[in-house]
């Protein structure tokens, strides 16, 4: 990263925003997750993640906002998954219709 983006990056206090941002996630996985966004400067990239952004706030003003309390964190499972595991353990099993996070 060029030296201009960095200094824009602490004028802008992007840490700081972040760590705020993280305050606010349900899980460790989703606060880790907001800790590392960092800004992107691929046009594309940016107009791709606006437009999700603009559909996401199309559907909570449609729907309200979803409730995102009781998200279990399956990376673990996940994992032995794809290494051949066969039973998850039995706290990570999930209810009809539980939310998943996967970061």
């Amino acid at each position: 990263m060029t030296e201009l983006f960095e200094k824009s990056i602490r004028v802008l206090e992007l840490p700081q925003l972040l760590e705020r941002l993280s305050q606010k996630a349900v899980s460790e996985a989703a606060k880790e997750r907001a800790l590392r966004l960092t800004p992107s400067t691929d046009a594309d990239d940016v107009r791709r993640l606006q437009d999700e952004t603009d559909a996401a706030r199309a559907l909570i003003g449609l729907r309200g906002s979803p409730s995102f309390s009781g998200v279990k964190d399956v990376r673990e499972a996940l994992a032995r998954a794809e290494r051949g595991g066969h039973r998850p353990r039995p706290d990570v099993r999930l209810a009809p219709r539980q939310p998943l996070f996967r970061g």
